[in-house]
């Protein structure tokens, strides 16, 4: 159980003070909420976030006029953490390198990037915050022993 549904249970002590601040800004100021939304984290639909890439994602398929190159499905952000290198081609390391992305406004410029990916302008304490809050959405994994084996 990660510390967020700790929270959500009525648990007030389960996130720190820095997770909570990067929940407003996830939610605010950072604009994470309009896409990464629900309990997953997700609204399961696909953008072009202006990563740079030669990869047209759903643009392979759709050999239309465009408007589909480069979009990639909008993953879940639960349990993020356990999930890295990050975005589709795995090209961003650890989620310090996904929020200093986002925070820039994504790198490449495309006529159908999307409209809310641009520049966030966010502090380094900001950025501390709303990695701390990615941390609290995710649960830790599980221990797992290993079966003895007949001889």
């Amino acid at each position: 159980v990660s510390p967020w549904e700790k929270f959500l249970n009525g648990d007030d002590n389960s996130m720190s003070i820095d997770a909570k601040l990067g929940m407003d800004l996830f939610m605010g100021k950072a604009r994470c909420n309009v896409c990464h939304m629900g309990w997953t984290f997700s609204d399961n639909s696909s953008y072009d976030l202006g990563l740079k890439t030669n990869d047209k994602g759903q643009g392979r398929l759709t050999k239309g006029e465009g408007w589909d190159d480069f979009k990639f499905k909008n993953p879940p952000l639960l349990d993020i953490v356990h999930r890295a290198p990050y975005m589709h081609d795995g090209s961003l390391a650890d989620l310090q390198a996904v929020i200093e992305f986002y925070n820039r406004g994504g790198d490449v410029d495309r006529k159908y990037k999307s409209a809310d990916v641009r520049p966030l302008n966010l502090s380094p304490l900001e950025k501390h915050q709303i990695l701390s809050f990615l941390r609290a959405i995710s649960a830790p994994l599980p221990s797992v022993e290993p079966p003895v084996l007949p001889e």
